[in-house]
């Protein structure tokens, strides 16, 4: 009863809108559905193939080559394998730095083989046609494959995680004459060092298996989900009003996966016309996640008997439960103004005879007949197609889109669902592209960061002078931050590089690679000679497209209102929770759930504490109307001077003419700083306010905020309203701490700044001092405690042998009376040191009653040295060498001498180089000298 009254008023709605709709001119070219897959028999028996020419593309030598690099990895027996859409070929893991492709093989083995090409480095090299898959050993010919990467929980190595693969095959199980009904799955590990595993099963009613396009993998709980509409045979409109899943769960006893089957009612709108394409995907979280077709189900009657349009499944239970559908209106009075005004006016007059002044309600838009999707971090569906006009009653379910008329869109969800937004990204030059018996659309994909924070869309459009088909296709690419809504400009993923023009059935990776800010898309497009499908093909892979967050400067785009404001984690109700969530999320914790469009209250695309002070207000009541016009407040940091290595306190002080209930401000911290945890404080000037203060994850960028859940005033009109602790680097310069995204808040919630104030912290007189201790003693190792210590230019008092150093060299000299002066160099690097000086007895000031010496000559010696020796009478002398560490080396002309001169010579050649000490005894008397040999 309840359907029955829905088509009933559905089909007064179509009646009443259809006699405002206008004529389609006669010379406008529609384009249909192709077939979803081909009959393989016809296809290997061909005795005569419409060859496309491809017109012939300018040179460009490799010296001139930009934008990306290229390299072969496998092949296949011929194109058909990634024909009518990008299904889920090529799949990328971040997490392992891992990127793998799924390809039928070439001849040798067979095109029914599968095979897979691996790169464990990012896609910097690979391995390439690792088979995986023989009909010969069970099941029949495979086509159209897909895969997936299983990536155990807390894995980083690729050499445990498996490569999973699903196909269907030519076993002629499903009823009818086409040969289509089998699947083929199995796993290998990417080790290799386990054979691939292989599973298959056939058709039975109502299981109709025909050539799926949806395949993914659960990030959480590693379930792979496939499904397809069920069709008698697989062609034609037979279809059967019933979805066939498959999903497989991991069993780690096998290592390998379990499958089962069922089917589900999805009815279409007309009788046995099945869905066009089919999507299915997860978010981050693993527990949301959609199904997306491109049909029509009758739930959006003003296209319903003419177009397609997405409808839309969704869990929030990992897909033990899925809501639905939900028809997404394009066109007509509730449809999107991007999508209804897409076309230009002079554009508009091109197609329709006549148009009124009202004609853009009443045209009827149409989604193309592939597409793609993807859910990002705040459990949001994003979808990739192209949209089109409707050929209407005379063509329905058909697409004006070549000759510019057709347009890539971004459509997205807002709140999980609570509304939809439609993006316009760019018209397309072309549409369809033929090349014998295979044809490709615009090929419309969707990609996103592992984490959910990035989104790319890519498609396939040629633009090259006097073609008007899609057959000399380039990669297009755009990026869209989840966050922020801001997005890229559109590039030309293979311009000027080998693949430009000839990117033929590009196919984009559902996961890209994420390093330090910079995202890299992987790409896989297949070259064939002369535009023969039926030619064996190269697969080429694009090394390394990306895009940077400092590309995301356009927007944001601003999608509709909807949802609760202030209910930010999306929980029914705005509460003191969603103050806390807000917060978390500013402060970069990442709270789940979060629901961007409702936190930002303000509606600026922008989550910060003017938000939370909004979403307080929404708790607590209004506030009035703010201020038309405010005051000077200043937000200010205060300079310091501290040492190297010190940990520092700094002041943040608010200057105000107005009342304010809450701050926030980021730092980019200079290399060397970084924030003590938990020291942030609030002096007086707070009264019930909280304060938050960290580092963002992964940056530099110190942030803090502070807030009232009452929206409570700062008291007073200056002073410091905040202190926080870093430790500084341990070298010596100023830096300077810059402001950034400073807001001064009103209670409501406006941002009150006029100015900031900088400040500089320098860092000086920090450096570390050393000791110098000397230790002195007399040729007998005799310690003397009374000579006088001369360091650089610092004399200590006699007797005091220690010195305070900065790190450098320094000259020393050591006296004491009745010995020779002593002198030298001593550095200082990192540590304090310790030297140990000898005094020399002053052998000219040591004259005994009996004798005296003069001073040697040479002095530095080489071969020898001599001195003059005088005696008052006649003595025994002994004369000893010793050296520095008073051990005995040369007794010299011991005897008995009369009372005269004597000169004493002295031969060194046995002696190595070194200082060493004469000593002359007479009797009761000594003297010793110093003398060096070279």
């Amino acid at each position: 009863m309840k359907r029955t009254l829905l088509l009933a008023i559905s089909l007064i709605a179509v009646l009443s809108l259809s006699a405002q709709r206008y004529q389609i001119k006669g010379d406008i070219r529609p384009e249909f559905r192709t077939n979803r897959n081909f009959n393989e028999s016809l296809i290997n028996n061909s005795t005569v193939f419409n060859a496309f020419n491809v017109p012939e593309k300018p040179v460009v030598d490799v010296g001139n080559r930009d934008i990306v690099s290229i390299i072969p990895i496998g092949g296949a027996a011929n194109a058909y394998g990634l024909y009518n859409g990008g299904r889920t070929a090529l799949w990328a893991d971040n997490n392992l730095n891992t990127v793998a492709f799924i390809h039928r093989m070439l001849i040798p083995p067979g095109g029914g083989y599968l095979a897979y090409d691996l790169s464990t480095d990012g896609g910097m090299t690979f391995t390439n046609n690792i088979q995986v898959y023989d009909p010969n050993l069970g099941g029949a010919n495979a086509r159209y494959p897909q895969g997936v990467i299983y990536n155990p929980t807390g894995n980083t190595n690729p050499d445990n995680a498996y490569y999973s693969y699903f196909a269907p095959s030519l076993d002629g199980s499903n009823a009818g004459p086409g040969s289509w009904g089998g699947y083929v799955t199995g796993v290998h590990k990417l080790s290799q060092t386990e054979p691939p595993t292989q599973h298959y099963w056939s058709s039975i009613p109502p299981f109709r298996q025909n050539v799926p396009s949806a395949m993914t993998i659960n990030p959480v709980n590693g379930d792979i989900w496939v499904f397809e509409p069920a069709l008698v045979d697989g062609i034609g409109n037979q279809y059967t009003d019933s979805i066939l899943f498959t999903k497989g769960i991991w069993n780690s006893a096998l290592n390998d996966y379990d499958y089962s089957r069922w089917v589900e009612y999805l009815p279409a709108f007309e009788s046995g016309r099945a869905p066009a394409d089919e999507k299915i995907a997860f978010a981050p979280d693993g527990q949301i996640g959609y199904m997306s077709f491109l049909a029509d189900n009758g739930g959006d009657p003003f296209a319903a008997g003419y177009a397609f349009y997405p409808v839309i499944y969704k869990t929030t239970d990992g897909g033990q439960t899925w809501t639905g559908p939900t028809a997404i209106v394009l066109g007509g009075p509730d449809g999107f103004d991007e999508v209804k005004y897409y076309l230009t006016d002079e554009q508009i007059f091109e197609l329709f005879l006549n148009p009124g002044s009202n004609f853009r309600d009443s045209i009827l838009y149409t989604t193309a007949f592939t597409h793609d999707m993807v859910v990002d971090k705040n459990g949001d569906i994003h979808i990739a197609v192209t949209i089109g006009v409707s050929g209407g009653a005379d063509n329905p379910y058909s697409i004006i889109a070549s000759g510019g008329f057709g347009a890539t869109f971004h459509i997205y969800s807002v709140n999980q669902g609570a509304c939809f937004a439609a993006q316009y990204i760019t018209h397309n030059k072309t549409f369809r592209g033929e090349w014998g018996d295979l044809a490709e659309d615009n090929r419309s994909q969707a990609s996103r960061t592992q984490d959910g924070s990035k989104i790319f869309l890519s498609w396939a459009d040629t633009d090259f002078e006097g073609i008007t088909d899609n057959v000399m296709p380039d990669i297009w690419c755009w990026g869209f931050d989840v966050d922020t809504r801001m997005y890229t400009e559109i590039e030309n993923v293979t311009y000027l590089s080998e693949g430009w023009l000839e990117a033929y059935q590009g196919t984009a990776s559902h996961y890209v690679f994420s390093n330090n800010n910079t995202y890299t898309i992987p790409f896989v497009y297949q070259s064939f000679t002369g535009g023969d499908p039926d030619q064996p093909v190269e697969f080429k892979y694009v090394q390394d497209f990306t895009f940077a967050d400092a590309d995301f400067t356009n927007g944001p785009h601003v999608p509709p209102t909807c949802g609760t404001p202030g209910d930010a984690n999306g929980d029914g109700s705005v509460n003191i929770v969603d103050v806390v969530a807000v917060i978390n999320y500013i402060i970069g914790n990442d709270p789940e759930p979060f629901i961007i469009e409702n936190a930002d209250v303000n509606g600026d695309g922008i989550i910060n504490v003017l938000d939370a002070v909004g979403t307080v207000n929404i708790i607590l009541g209004d506030k009035g109307e703010p201020k038309s016009i405010y005051g000077s407040n200043i937000m200010k940091l205060h300079d310091i001077v501290a040492e190297p290595g010190s940990t520092i306190v700094l002041e943040m002080e608010v200057i105000n003419e107005d009342p304010f209930v809450a701050w926030q401000f980021d730092i980019p911290l200079p290399e060397g700083f970084d924030y003590v945890a938990g020291s942030a404080a609030l002096p007086d000037r707070a009264t019930n306010h909280q304060i938050h203060a960290n580092v963002l994850p992964n940056t530099n960028l110190f942030r803090s905020l502070s807030i009232s859940f009452t929206n409570d005033f700062f008291l007073g009109n200056s002073g410091v309203v905040a202190t926080f602790e870093f430790t500084t680097p341990d070298v010596a310069g100023v830096y300077d701490f810059v402001l950034e995204d400073a807001i001064i808040s009103s209670i409501q919630a406006q941002n009150i700044l006029t100015g900031t104030e900088n400040a500089t912290v320098t860092l000086e007189g920090a450096i570390e001092e050393y000791t110098v201790t000397f230790i002195i003693t007399d040729q007998y190792e005799n310690e003397i405690y009374d000579a006088v210590v001369t360091l650089g230019d610092v004399t200590n008092p006699i007797g005091d042998y220690i010195f305070t150093v900065e790190p450098g060299t320094y000259s020393y000299s050591i006296e004491k009376t009745g010995f020779l002066i002593e002198t030298g160099d001593i550095t200082v690097i990192d540590q304090n040191v310790t030297i140990t000086v000898i005094l020399i007895v002053d052998g000219i000031n040591e004259l005994q009653n009996n004798f005296t010496i003069t001073p040697f000559y040479p002095n530095p010696a080489k071969n020898y040295t001599s001195f003059k020796l005088t005696l008052n009478k006649r003595s025994d002398v002994v004369i000893d060498i010793t050296n520095i560490l008073g051990q005995k080396v040369q007794t010299v002309n011991s005897g008995t001498f009369d009372a005269d001169e004597q000169y004493i010579e002295i031969n060194t050649e046995s002696l190595s180089s070194g200082m060493y000490f004469l000593t002359v005894r007479t009797d009761n008397n000594k003297t010793t000298s110093k003398f060096i040999i070279e």
